[in-house]
């Protein structure tokens, strides 16, 4: 049979491309030659990414034979406009009105699951990919933050639209931009399913890479970097030369915000086993003593965003938490972030705030002072709470007996109000939904603090029990607050890090040690022995079954004080919990099998 005659009875022109491949030469028909041919320079001038001017990244190269072939190059051709078309080209305005059309036709998305800001024909050009398109409509839906950022709580300038929308809108039109978001939602993805995107991230990783490397070379002071001179302390420094000085501002002024966003999901990629397949397909939480005894809810565990973590660092446990090309791209991060001049000069909407999350969870598994400065969130923030302050005060009396005037008593009342926000927010199905605004809990007596408030208090709180410095000679306080977070990284901000849970048992150990060399058996008042029940507690709580050691040395000391201040049934016990940190949804469970424990060796 004639290619005429095939022709004829298929009747397409789609199916004449497909018998001949993307050859135009096996084709006899003059006119239909130049229309394929018409249509393959077309596509060569799409698979060009138009931010580096270059072709984009072939994948896999196994198959380009060194001959040249015909069948090889049509391959490799289909292959790069399927990478061109999924990772970033933009059509003419002409060309997405005459296609549009088509393309809405063709789209196998629902309209409603697009952003309402972008058009549908440059919607449909970075959803043709189904993989990728899978990948990023997940991160639309789950996008940080995936709320709307006009809080009722006052009028705060700062934001203006719902980040979803001009995030989402950054990630189809800016390629380094959408190149960190699918990094960050395939590592989301393999933590949430048992599938693999190994593949994509690697390629992504590598394009996005040789972007970053090309546009920090361009910066004035990109020569410290490669040098190794990327450490913040050095930005620290005062600048006496001018000319120095001068570079620091054009820095400052060429550093785009994407870049910055770009070099913290490199970091995310290089956490420890990221390119080596190890993964364990439970996802955090799943009856795997990642949080002790404490149950946080999901709600307060989606609220994190599990890619800031990497794939392997839930389950790590020998190695380190970071790797050498991980703390490299870190210190990178630091640095520019210095360059830019902190926080407060990063302009796009929601990027300070996700650069002060990242930072603030990094220095979480690593019990550090977290590197970057607040956000202008934090400070609008701290200024509505004096009130709120006020009405948890009365309840702190007791800790002031013992902790006298320090500092950390404010970051405790702080705690205690970000637990009330908590425990509104689950018993309220809006904010697990849609995260709508809270209810009950007013500031001035006017507005309900809404999900993106609980969010910004929680990282506030979690900033300031990091960076805060105990006295040297006070062992007391280093026991308080350790024992904080605790209860933060089990409940309230809940992290699947086991070295870092480890790390706080061994540190509340030695600090009790320390306490009982320096003071002996000597009498306490009763606030404290009330706050040690909480303390020891604490724990307990935060021990899995494995941690025979450690959970056998909270349970003796929490049986004998208990036997000291007369327990005599699980309400007793229960009662003093609830005047500190102690709430029903994440603690109750556990605290009743620490009664357990306890329960046999108090005296009745």
């Amino acid at each position: 049979m004639t290619l005429d005659a095939e022709t004829t009875i298929i009747g397409t022109r789609g199916m004449i491309r497909n018998l001949a491949g993307n050859d135009w030469r096996g084709i006899s028909d003059p006119k239909k030659r130049k229309l394929l041919q018409n249509r393959l320079n077309q596509q060569r001038y799409r698979d060009v990414d138009p931010l580096m001017h270059a072709p984009v990244l072939v994948l896999d190269k196994a198959n380009a034979s060194a001959d040249g072939s015909n069948l090889a190059g049509a391959e490799e051709r289909q292959r790069q406009a399927k990478v061109a078309k999924a990772f970033g080209y933009h059509l003419s305005s002409k060309t997405r009105h005459t296609q549009g059309s088509q393309n809405d036709r063709d789209r196998s998305i629902p309209r409603e699951n697009l952003p309402v800001s972008v058009s549908p024909g440059l919607a449909f050009d970075a959803f043709v990919d189904p993989a990728v398109r899978e990948v990023l409509l997940f991160a639309r839906n789950t996008l940080c933050p995936r709320f709307s950022s006009a809080s009722r709580i006052g009028q705060y300038s700062g934001f203006t639209h719902p980040l979803s929308e001009i995030w989402f809108d950054r990630v189809l039109t800016v390629p380094m931009m959408r190149k960190a978001v699918i990094i960050g939602a395939c590592i989301d993805l393999e933590l949430l399913s048992s599938r693999r995107y190994s593949s994509m991230i690697l390629s992504t990783v590598v394009e996005l890479s040789r972007q970053v490397r090309i546009l920090i070379s361009q910066l004035p002071l990109s020569q410290q970097l490669e040098d190794g001179g990327h450490k913040q302390e050095k930005s620290r420094r005062p600048i006496g030369n001018a000319g120095v000085e001068l570079q620091s501002v054009q820095a400052e002024q060429k550093i785009p915000d994407d870049l910055l966003f770009a070099v913290m999901h490199l970091v995310k990629a290089a956490c420890p086993n990221i390119l080596s397949g190890r993964l364990s397909l439970d996802p955090p939480g799943a009856g795997n003593n990642l949080f002790g005894l404490f149950t946080p809810p999901l709600f307060l565990q989606q609220l994190q965003f599990l890619h800031i973590w990497g794939r392997s660092c839930p389950y790590q446990q020998a190695q380190g938490l970071f790797d050498g090309q991980a703390e490299v791209h870190h210190s990178a991060l630091e640095y520019l972030v210095s360059l830019k001049g902190g926080l407060k000069n990063v302009r796009t909407p929601g990027f300070a705030d996700s650069l002060h999350l990242f930072d603030v969870l990094g220095s979480a598994k690593r019990l550090t002072r977290p590197k970057f400065e607040l956000p202008q969130r934090s400070y609008w923030m701290v200024e509505h709470l004096q009130s709120l302050k006020k009405a948890h005060g009365q309840r702190f009396g007791g800790l002031r007996s013992i902790l006298g005037e320090s500092t950390l008593v404010e970051i405790l009342q702080d705690l205690d109000i970000l637990s009330s926000w908590a425990s509104l927010a689950l018993t309220s199905d809006e904010p697990q939904q849609q995260g709508a605004n809270l209810p009950v809990v007013h500031l001035h007596g006017k507005h309900s603090p809404s999900t993106e408030d609980l969010i910004s208090l929680r990282n506030f709180v979690e900033y300031r029990l990091l960076s805060y410095s105990p006295e040297s000679d006070n062992v007391l306080e280093c026991v308080v607050q350790t024992a904080a977070l605790i209860f933060m990284h089990g409940v309230i901000f809940p992290l699947p890090s086991q070295p870092t849970r480890k790390e706080l048992l061994t540190r509340m150990i030695e600090n009790i040690y320390t306490h009982d060399n320096l003071f002996g058996n000597g009498i306490y008042s009763l606030d404290y022995n009330l706050f040690m029940i909480w303390v020891l507690t604490m724990g307990v709580m935060a021990t899995s079954d494995k941690d025979v050691l450690e959970r056998s040395f909270f349970v003796e000391r929490l049986a004998s004080l208990s036997n000291e201040m007369g327990f005599l049934s699980w309400q007793d016990f229960d009662n003093v919990l609830k005047v500190y940190y102690w709430v029903e949804w994440g603690c109750q469970a556990g605290g009743l099998e620490v009664w357990r424990m306890i329960s046999g060796r108090v005296v009745r």
